[in-house]
């Protein structure tokens, strides 16, 4: 009987194991995903600023006044 609680108590050690490091896998995926979300806004905008001062120094003259 001894060995079957030894068998039964190493196989759920291996579950929770197993078990803890879906969880951790998951948490930094979810972590990488939550950064580059939060990192889209800025490039996005950064990137059509600059395709906006591209055009407008491409098919604009300054004005003589200012």
């Amino acid at each position: 009987m001894d060995a079957r609680r030894w068998v039964a108590a190493e196989a759920r050690d291996k579950v929770l194991e197993t078990g803890a490091e879906g969880v951790d896998a998951a948490r930094r995926l979810g972590i990488e995903t939550l950064d580059r979300a939060r990192s889209v806004p800025g490039k996005l905008s950064s990137g059509m600023a600059g395709r906006v001062l591209r055009q407008r120094g491409d098919n604009e003259e300054p004005d003589e006044e200012g």
